[in-house]
């Protein structure tokens, strides 16, 4: 299993409602080291699936979300559990 790309329209019910663990990727197409990580992010995803979810959220797509964490650089990774 690898990650889930989540935007502003689904990351309450795919990240803030998750029974599981969610390790979020705040990213951006044109971030190289964004770039540069998304290979490892990719393989820890399928090491820890089931008992994690990783989701990668585009802050050029999904503004709201960002600016709702307060994400002003990026990658930016948030480990949430239980909503928060």
């Amino acid at each position: 299993m690898g990650t889930v790309a989540v935007t502003d329209e689904t990351f309450e019910a795919e990240v803030r409602q998750s029974d599981i663990p969610v390790v979020v990727d705040f990213w951006a197409e044109w971030c190289g080291p964004c770039k540069m990580m998304a290979p490892i992010f990719e393989q820890a995803a399928g090491q820890m699936a089931p008992r994690v979810l990783f989701a990668k959220l585009n802050t050029e797509q999904s503004p709201l979300t960002a600016t709702e964490f307060g994400i002003r650089s990026i990658p930016t990774i948030a480990i949430m559990e239980s909503g928060k």
